[in-house]
């Protein structure tokens, strides 16, 4: 806990700071990195997310419980195009032992040619959950900066599929779909309750 607790207030830290931001890498590595953990404390997930943009995006996270519902994930991917690019996000998220209703925020980071870029992203979500096997999850996220008193935002649809596949395993397939750019995100992914 206290290594996860290090790692959150250095993130947040940093979140004060201006740093650059542009929206071609913004739309090309949005995504939303909420997920619900069940009976573990912390979970690992390994994954792809792809768009028209980009070919393949290969990540791993981990999520970590911080009460019953309330979680920490943090997320790494790494895409080469011309210059490597490190893609890191950190989340927030609630989910509600009482409700489908549950939030999120992130804060994004990726280093692309020796600068770094910066973004957040609030959303709500909702869960429909099928025979205890699997579980719908629905809901918006808001993508925004504001780097040189200049606001930009952008709304982004998300809707994803939760399996469980074994006592430890789940798979998630989600897509989202910014309609202000056209542009659709899909990802596979894999989660090992540690």
């Amino acid at each position: 806990m206290g290594l996860f607790r290090n790692y959150y207030y250095c993130f947040l830290i940093s979140f004060l700071f201006s740093l650059d931001s542009e929206i071609n890498n913004i739309l090309d590595f949005s995504f939303s990195d909420f997920s619900v953990i069940s009976n573990s404390e912390f979970q690992f997930n390994v994954g792809i997310q792809s768009n028209n943009l980009l070919s393949s995006i290969y990540f791993f996270s981990i999520d970590k419980l911080i009460s019953n519902n309330l979680f920490f994930s943090t997320k790494i991917a790494k895409y080469e195009y011309e210059y490597p690019q490190i893609y890191n996000q950190n989340s927030l998220s609630y989910a509600s032992k009482n409700s489908s209703i549950n939030y999120s925020f992130s804060f994004n980071y990726l280093t692309n040619n020796k600068k770094i870029n910066r973004w957040n992203n609030l959303g709500i979500f909702s869960d429909y959950k099928i025979k205890n096997k699997a579980v719908l999850l629905y809901g918006i996220y808001i993508d925004f900066k504001n780097n040189n008193n200049s606001n930009w935002h952008t709304t982004n649809y998300y809707v994803a599929s939760r399996f469980k596949l074994s006592n430890s395993i789940t798979s998630l397939i989600s897509l989202v779909y910014n309609p202000d750019y056209s542009i659709m995100n899909q990802s596979l992914e894999f989660s090992v309750k540690l």
